[in-house]
């Protein structure tokens, strides 16, 4: 939400990260200040999810010519999906 009064602008919003804590902005703005925020993390971090060990049938008996750059030791993901895989970039 913001709040404006004449010269003065105070402001807050909260935003839940990727990694499961939330971000909360509380800023304000003023002639004499210029604009000031504090920023706060709550919460603790979640540790990332683990996908796939080499079980998928992507591996090497797969019929794509060796291992063909699937499967393998697998991998972690740090981010979900991402905005631009609904925006038609790329694929």
């Amino acid at each position: 939400m913001i709040y404006i009064d004449g010269h003065h602008v105070v402001g807050a919003y909260t935003l839940k990260e990727a990694d499961g804590t939330f971000r909360i902005v509380k800023c304000k703005s003023g002639p004499h200040t210029g604009f000031e925020a504090v920023v706060e993390r709550l919460g603790h971090a979640q540790h990332p999810a683990h996908y796939g060990h080499g079980h998928g049938g992507h591996g090497e008996d797969s019929g794509h010519g060796g291992n063909g750059g699937h499967g393998g030791s697998g991998g972690s993901s740090y981010v979900g999906k991402t905005h631009w895989g609904n925006q038609g970039h790329g694929h």
